[in-house]
């Protein structure tokens, strides 16, 4: 049995429902047909507002979003859809949406670039240690 019916690609879909909303609000651009459970929306811009940039643009405001966020039964934290939609955000010029989102990404290159350097430090780092204790406990520093 295939999809029938689902989200298109261009969707940014939104955590609405869960224990990750008492710290984050997620949220990303669908990048294929999709179906999503009741702890997502499906947020479909309309013309004057790209994917990408209304997904940076709820990322930017994730303080102000939380605000909104109430506990809901167990414990758990709900962000009502009344409030999402009635949230204000920015909405400059297409031309100008798409400048900030290549800055953006140009910059989210270079931070993934420095995490991976960062991870592969530590892996020498960590390779390194049992040889410096191994030459420490046998004399040899």
């Amino acid at each position: 049995m295939g999809i029938t019916q689902g989200i298109e690609p261009g969707a940014v879909l939104i955590v609405v429902r869960g224990m990750i909303l008492a710290h984050t609000v997620p949220s990303a651009v669908l990048r294929v047909l999709a179906a999503i459970n009741q702890d997502m929306k499906a947020l479909l811009p309309k013309e004057d507002i790209k994917p990408e940039f209304l997904c940076y643009v709820l990322w930017a405001f994730n303080d102000s979003l939380l605000e909104l966020v109430e506990k809901s039964t167990h414990d758990t934290r709900k962000l009502e859809t009344s409030k999402l939609l009635n949230f204000q955000i920015p909405v400059p010029s297409l031309a100008e949406q798409d400048r900030i989102v290549a800055y953006l990404n140009q910059l989210q290159t270079k931070v993934d670039t420095m995490k991976r350097y960062r991870e592969d430090a530590l892996k020498e780092l960590n390779a390194l240690l049992p040889s410096i204790l191994g030459k420490a406990f046998n004399g040899e520093l």
